[in-house]
């Protein structure tokens, strides 16, 4: 609890700053266009807007505790007051959406909680072209167990589910050597917390530099990259470290296509603790073949075997193409305890990386997106778990987003195998309960359609499989919803809309339910 007060302390300290940060580079930019054309000395401060929410929605369920037998439905109410600040200066960009989430049952009421609900992420520039500052924060509801009912978006009553944040503090610096040699010097600072669970609190600290440049060769281009990473955890007095070292010659075949050779060293901790220290030898290309195409590879042989990283990503004027496949020991925190693309917003995110490369406006135009098709951004993909060991992970994803005059299309697929690397820090989880490999894999299809101009009506369809080592261990899910909306004002929509989960195998039940939900914007 202490670090996750911390937690939400430099959050909020960070918000002001943003703000501070983005009404003084505003004056400035306001006083110069004044004093220069005459203009308005506010345009700029009109860019940033602080708009007050409130939701209210009530569902009724037929199995409110999710269970197999005598299920019991109940009526669940949430309220929801919240804030949304969305802006960007000379100076900075952010953009944050808090909810506090009031969850109240009509015959369960002992069940009845407060939750939060946050998706924040800003950059400040403090100095001109050199010292920035990028913030993020997150709270969601994770499932603990990857075999226990999955973290679907519902309120029904699950005991697999708590509440998890994280909160980034990163400043940075970046510039040029000699004129002609790029150098980065960044320091990541990450909270992370649970109130149950595993892992219930973890700090990370990371430290990462770069040097690249040219050299006489026209074609050929140098790097060199340093990093080294720190994680301590709140349940126990033993701490994850691991530092890498890596130089790369690219030698450029044309502008589109280029070729590169690693080499290296690391050492890490991850096995019992004790430090052991192995080379690197790798290779990769890049090809992009336009402004928005890309493919990539990289492969590396390392401590674990051989590692690698398939990217290929494509932008149409209406769609957004991404396919990956990675293997890789996976440590820090955001990736253990709440995987990558493993909710609806995450999956957005890593398909319009390269296509908005600000994080405030990318997280902006994402829970637009996510708004039209009324899905909520903390609903998981694929279900999410948490773990307080490394694993060794081989995550593969495909995944395209359509958008159209009347349609917005999202469909997915994905596969995760982990396999436990290491003794872990002696607290229980499913690789020391279930057997060192967990496989998951999902597929999910979203579609909203504009009925009228200001309703739409959307489907939801996600299926996944959760196997572990014993075929008793396998748990299906199917979930399916079909929600109508309309914008009832200018600040006011409405939803109605019904929903269906079928979970079976290590754990089954299944669950209708019925909801509507009213919106107001301030």
């Amino acid at each position: 609890m202490k670090l996750q007060s911390a937690g939400l302390t430099r959050l909020s300290a960070a918000c002001l700053l943003v703000l501070a940060g983005s009404n003084v580079a505003a004056q400035q930019a306001g006083a110069s266009a004044s004093d220069t054309t005459g203009g308005d000395a506010t345009a700029i401060e009109r860019n940033w807007k602080i708009q007050p929410t409130l939701s209210l929605e009530l569902t009724h369920t037929d199995n409110v505790n999710l269970q197999a037998v005598n299920p019991k439905s109940d009526y669940i109410t949430r309220f929801s007051p919240g804030v949304r600040i969305e802006g960007k200066s000379a100076r900075a960009s952010a953009y944050v959406n808090f909810q506090l989430q009031r969850i109240s049952y009509l015959d369960s009421n002992a069940q009845d909680r407060v939750q939060r609900s946050l998706n924040s992420a800003a950059t400040v520039e403090l100095v001109d072209d050199w010292l920035y500052v990028d913030l993020t924060g997150v709270i969601t509801r994770q499932a603990i167990s990857a075999f226990g009912a999955p973290a679907s978006g519902s309120d029904s009553i699950n005991a697999n589910v708590v509440e998890a944040t994280n909160y980034q503090f990163s400043p940075y610096i970046k510039g040029k050597l000699l004129g002609n040699t790029d150098y980065l010097l960044r320091l990541d600072n990450s909270w992370y917390s649970a109130k149950n669970g595993p892992l219930q609190s973890t700090f990370v600290q990371a430290v990462q530099g770069s040097l690249s440049g040219a050299t006489q060769l026209s074609r050929l281009d140098w790097g060199l990259d340093a990093n080294a990473q720190q994680v301590e955890y709140s349940s126990s007095t033993q701490k994850n470290e691991t530092q890498a070292l890596r130089g790369s010659l690219t030698y450029k075949f044309d502008p589109q296509f280029r070729v590169k050779a690693i080499g290296g060293q690391e050492t890490n901790d991850y096995v019992n603790f004790t430090k052991q220290t192995t080379s690197i030898t790798g290779y990769g290309f890049e090809w992009a073949p336009t402004e928005r195409t890309l493919l990539s590879w990289t492969q590396e042989d390392r401590y674990f075997g051989k590692g690698h990283r398939l990217t290929f990503t494509h932008r149409t004027p209406s769609t957004a193409w991404r396919i990956s496949d990675s293997r890789d020991v996976v440590i820090q925190a955001p990736q253990s305890m709440l995987y990558s693309r493993g909710t609806y917003y995450e999956l957005l995110n890593a398909q319009f990386q390269s296509a908005i490369p600000d994080d405030a406006e990318r997280a902006r135009y994402i829970d637009s997106l996510l708004q039209a098709m009324n899905v909520s951004p903390n609903a998981n993909v694929l279900g999410g778990y948490m773990t307080p060991r490394a694993t060794l992970d081989r995550n593969k994803e495909a995944s395209v987003v359509w958008t159209g005059a009347r349609n917005v299309i999202t469909m997915s697929a994905q596969s995760l195998e982990r396999t436990a690397f290491g003794t872990g820090i002696g607290v229980p989880d499913d690789f020391s309960i279930y057997g060192p490999l967990i496989r998951q894999r999902g597929v999910n299809f979203n579609w909203s359609y504009k009925v009228t101009p200001t309703a739409s009506l959307s489907f939801l369809g996600n299926k996944s499989r959760t196997t572990g080592q014993s075929s008793t261990q396998d748990t299906d899910r199917k979930l399916y919803s079909l929600i109508l909306s309309n914008k009832l004002g200018a600040y006011t929509t409405g939803s109605i809309g019904v929903r269906r989960t079928e979970v079976s195998g290590f754990v089954s039940y299944d669950e209708n339910a019925i909801l509507g939900t009213l919106m107001l914007l301030f």
